[in-house]
């Protein structure tokens, strides 16, 4: 049986534009995924799927025994990651400041359509 994330991903919204010639720009319903890097791997026992050097090889030989054997965290707070959303306009800051103070952020973010897929 195939795992689910712990925490449901909180992608935020951001309107974007669709244009053509023959028919202008038309408003789209999008939203933004920052890049999986940022989100917490890890097994139901909440052991990390990641080491220093990349993705655990014991718990993930292959493809199918890593989907078996880990799941995704989702993220919630984007803004601790250095991305914020408003309307149709999106802020991506480098550093953002953390309880240990500033800290780097770098975000990396994809485009997701209505249906949930990438654009």
């Amino acid at each position: 049986m195939p795992r689910t994330q712990t925490i449901p991903e909180a992608s935020p919204k951001l309107t974007t534009y669709k244009c053509t010639t023959a028919g202008g720009c038309v408003s789209q319903s999008t939203s933004v995924v920052i890049d999986w890097n940022y989100h917490w791997f890890h097994t139901s026992d909440w052991l990390s799927c990641t080491t220093s050097s990349g993705v655990n090889s014991t718990l993930c030989p292959d493809q199918a025994t890593c989907a078996k054997n880990c799941q995704v965290q989702g993220d919630t707070n984007y803004t601790a990651n250095g991305v914020a959303t408003s309307g149709d306009s999106m802020t991506m800051n480098q550093f953002t400041y953390g309880e240990n103070g500033i800290q780097s952020a770098s975000p990396r973010v994809y485009l997701l359509g209505a249906d949930g897929n990438y654009v």
